[in-house]
């Protein structure tokens, strides 16, 4: 199984550059321009293409509206210099590639928002030139393994920090002083001092899980689903040469490679999806009226990550509509905004609270008490 590395930070190059030299393996390159995460300048991207062209893939994972897909004609240079591969996670980005640049081979990235196995054959049929789908941590392995029909490579990610969150706009370092073009730091997300990274950048505001994925000791089990690549990401790392030794030799002590990585693990979902057992208990009955605002994520009894357009004060009344269709209310409380700081209110955007039994991520949020026409979770559905 190969290994695809996400290169995203300049400081980087000369590690995987030593790797690369004497081993098998991709880069998959950030570039400012064209990656959300990404911090890889010009000179880099094109001083990466001398030095290893086809096995380098330029990512594009940021959200364009109808305006930005015009710039495509960026990739002009590096086609110049020798780009052969593209991946992209919006079709209209994938759309204007096969149409200005007909020469690349086209990988799509569904590490975000594709979940089955019939929206990854819609994918396949409307884009027939992919050469690769890259999959997300939501695809439990078993299930990975019925995707051969699809008669495509496939990529799973193996080792890495995980976005539960992306925003477009910038929402922390309005409350600062100074203004940066790029921003990290941590969030305390709960009493057990569990700390979420937070990042800011042109391409507006990243939340890390507290938990980096660690598969590197699932490598036979992702053979056996067919998966052809592996993802790897070196971000955060304290002992990258380390690992990167482990990963030449695939037969490693990867239970002291865990514990030496610097961040808590999880293996993600690779076992189980916990999300669809939700869905069998989704309640299609929403409120007509428009909410103020939605959950992000929670962590039950401890914290959630509201994005509301409205005022919301400490000690508020709130009202919830859960993804079951149950509605619930409850005062807000701990308000607190992503640097951590308590406040007695906050403008709007996005902040912490307490958490409120039952109520999870995808939970709508309103300030008034269901109207009467909202049927009650143990009313008989309309017809």
């Amino acid at each position: 199984m190969q290994p695809v590395f996400s290169l995203e930070e300049p400081q980087l190059i000369p590690v995987l550059s030593d790797y690369l030299n004497q081993n098998p393996g991709e880069l998959l390159l950030g570039w400012d321009k064209t990656s959300i995460l990404g911090r890889l300048s010009d000179a880099d991207v094109l001083a990466l293409l001398a030095e290893y062209g086809p096995r380098c893939i330029l990512l594009w994972d940021a959200v364009e509206n109808q305006s930005g897909l015009d710039r495509v004609n960026l990739l002009e240079p590096l086609c110049r210099a020798g780009l052969t591969r593209v991946r992209a996670a919006d079709p209209g980005v994938l759309r204007c590639l096969v149409q200005h640049y007909p020469q690349l081979e086209l990988e799509a990235d569904l590490r975000v928002g594709n979940h089955n196995r019939d929206g990854l054959a819609r994918w396949k049929a409307q884009f027939p030139q992919l050469k690769r789908m890259a999959l997300g941590v939501e695809w439990p392995l078993d299930e990975v393994a019925s995707l051969t029909e699809l008669a495509i490579d496939l990529e799973y990610p193996a080792l890495g920090p995980i976005l539960i969150f992306h925003s477009p706009r910038p929402l922390i370092q309005t409350h600062l002083e100074s203004q940066e073009s790029y921003w990290e730091g941590q969030v305390q997300a709960d009493e057990k001092h569990h700390a979420l990274t937070v990042i800011e950048n042109q391409r507006g505001t990243h939340l890390l899980y507290n938990k980096w994925l660690f598969l590197l000791d699932q490598l036979e089990a992702m053979k056996q689903a067919g998966v052809a690549f592996m993802g790897l990401s070196l971000f955060g790392i304290s002992e990258p040469q380390r690992l990167l030794h482990a990963i030449r030799n695939e037969h490693a002590d990867w239970a002291a490679l865990r514990k030496s990585l610097g961040h808590p693990t999880t293996r993600g979902f690779s076992k189980s999806n916990r999300t669809d057992k939700q869905f069998k208990h989704l309640n299609p009955r929403r409120r007509k009226q428009e909410a103020m605002g939605l959950v992000l994520d929670t962590k039950s009894g401890i914290y959630m990550v509201l994005e509301c357009r409205d005022r919301v004060r400490e000690g508020q009344i709130l009202h919830f509509q859960i993804p079951e269709g149950d509605w619930l209310e409850a005062p807000i409380t701990r308000l607190r905004l992503w640097t951590g700081e308590p406040v007695d209110q906050v403008q709007g955007g996005c902040f912490l609270a307490c958490h409120v039994p039952r109520v999870s991520a995808g939970s709508l949020v309103f300030s008034e008490a269901p109207d009467g026409n909202v049927p009650g979770p143990d009313s008989d559905p309309a017809v």
